[in-house]
């Protein structure tokens, strides 16, 4: 996809997270949540494989019209590069159990 963007799994103390980031863009961050087991972790990866095919050809606008339980974001806010990544860092670690 443009731009670049890639998705990698942090495990909180009580959930797994799914994390959709972009390169060098003005995107915000994508996070869905999941519970610890690897058979709801294969679950929502193969549901976010459908999310993001669904993005590609309809846009994110449609997707995020509607309501998505497990799901939030994090609007990237680089108006101050000194405080634009600590910003981000702090939502997402209050985010992320």
């Amino acid at each position: 996809m443009q731009p670049f963007s890639f998705l990698f799994l942090l495990s909180g103390e009580k959930k797994y997270h799914i994390i959709w980031e972009t390169l060098d863009s003005e995107e915000a961050t994508y996070i869905w949540d999941t519970e610890r087991s690897r058979d709801a972790l294969r679950v929502t990866l193969d549901q976010i494989e459908e999310i993001i095919s669904g993005i590609k050809k309809s846009g994110r606008q449609d997707y995020l019209k509607q309501e998505h339980p497990n799901f939030s974001r994090i609007w990237h806010d680089y108006s101050d590069p000194k405080k634009g990544f600590i910003t981000w860092k702090g939502i997402l670690d209050e985010r992320l159990m």
